[in-house]
């Protein structure tokens, strides 16, 4: 996927489908050389579980930063911010905005980093983050 990369999460966050509601789902991952982890985790009944409510407000982007713009084979910035609830990940940016290019990650997550990629220097760049909650 463009604009993204492999990413150390304490937190992830996905959807799970109604059928295995109660059921036994495994847990696994696995990483260049590293050991196997596996984990058998029991479902709740989602009827037994606690109900999300629809959040009337968007979610609250705060401490946008370019953390870093690197010269390597190409220029590249890395964008972070965080949200106050979990939501996905989109930079929109360019040089203009019929030139704009999206990078976006559908990981959940409160702590969002994206990597901009194919800069050009000497060149003005501006950037839009746009986070999406379930809702």
């Amino acid at each position: 996927m463009p604009g993204s990369f492999p990413r150390q999460e304490l937190e992830c966050w996905f959807s799970i489908p109604p059928a295995l509601a109660g059921k036994k789902v495994i847990l696994q991952t696995d990483g260049q050389g590293k050991k196997v982890l596996r984990l058998e985790v029991q479902l709740p009944n989602f009827l037994e579980a606690e109900q999300l409510t629809t959040v009337s407000k968007p979610p609250e982007i705060t401490e946008l930063r370019v953390d870093e713009v690197k010269q390597g084979i190409f220029l590249t910035a890395r964008i972070t911010w965080k949200t106050d609830r979990v939501t996905d990940s989109t930079v929109l940016y360019g040089e203009s905005e019929s030139t704009r290019k999206n990078a976006g990650d559908p990981w959940l997550t409160k702590d969002h980093e994206m990597l901009l990629t194919d800069l050009q220097p000497r060149k003005t760049y501006s950037f839009v983050v746009v986070s999406q909650d379930i809702f």
